[in-house]
């Protein structure tokens, strides 16, 4: 970042420096939600990126950096903050008199003014307590600006999932790669019923050997309400993973253990050759 602190309106300049010369990096501005996003292709390591300061930003936000080189995930973060004295209204009261006797009429005078000095229409809570009550605890007005200001958590995660090659057998002779690996199988928003009630949805299942759960939500105009969970399993008679060493080798040879997994106690042959 170009400066220690930022004002709405202004223009931030981001440098990115990587010891990978020509990678990509995903820069991105957040905090509480996704504000900006944008891809830079580093040249002999470096790039920059501008970005207006928005209002959206208050009362700070954070610019993250990820890069995935050589199948390895690196991420750096910098806060982004706010010179929050612009922020910081001028309260001044005074009363017609010093002193007062009992059951005597004062008259207590409110201004506000902003940063500047400017007069400004605000709303005011005034308070007239005893002073031997802030003896026993002092009071903190100071936390109501902090309520709005106070610097905040970055809420947003970046995740790197690199691809993991599982070989699956007990199909006849030739081998299936198992590479459909999503999060969600099914997703339809709007399905229609028959006149039964009923609705046939086909589906294609996933490779992911797991449990997956069916939720059916269901809603009729005169606003009746129901849903329903059931369970969906998929699994795989026998299937062959290969597994990484816990040791560092030479690069020209990694040698590598083979995992067979069964679901049933059925007795099995199995066979495993070598994969070109």
């Amino acid at each position: 970042m170009d400066k220690r602190t930022y004002r709405v309106g202004e223009t931030a300049t981001v440098a990115v420096r990587s010891k990978a010369p020509d990678a990509t990096v995903l820069v991105t501005v957040e905090g509480e939600r996704l504000y900006e996003v944008r891809v830079l292709r580093l040249k002999n390591g470096m790039a920059q990126w501008q970005f207006p300061v928005s209002p959206d930003l208050l009362p700070n936000a954070y610019v993250t950096a990820s890069l995935v080189w050589r199948k390895q995930f690196t991420e750096q973060s910098e806060p982004l903050r706010f010179a929050l004295d612009a922020y910081r209204l001028q309260v001044s009261v005074r009363s017609d008199k010093e002193v007062y006797e009992p059951r005597e009429k004062a008259l207590l005078t409110v201004q506000v003014r902003d940063a500047q000095g400017k007069p400004v229409k605000a709303e005011v809570s005034l308070a007239v307590v005893d002073e031997a009550i802030y003896a026993i605890r002092e009071d903190n007005p100071e936390q109501v600006f902090q309520a709005f200001y106070a610097e905040r958590l970055n809420r947003i995660v970046t995740r790197f999932s690199f691809p993991l090659l599982i070989w699956q057998g007990d199909k006849g002779a030739t081998e299936t790669a198992r590479r459909f690996f999503p999060d969600t199988a099914l997703w339809l928003p709007h399905v229609v019923t028959d006149e039964k009630g009923q609705a046939r949805l086909p589906l294609t299942v996933p490779d992911t050997l797991t449990q997956w759960r069916i939720t059916a939500i269901a809603h009729t105009p005169p606003h009746l309400h129901r849903f329903r969970y059931r369970p969906l399993s998929v699994q795989q008679t026998v299937w062959r993973a290969l597994v990484r060493p816990p040791r560092r080798h030479s690069r020209r040879y990694l040698p590598c253990e083979r995992n067979c997994t069964q679901w049933n106690d059925a007795p099995r042959n199995v066979r495993s050759a070598p994969t070109p």
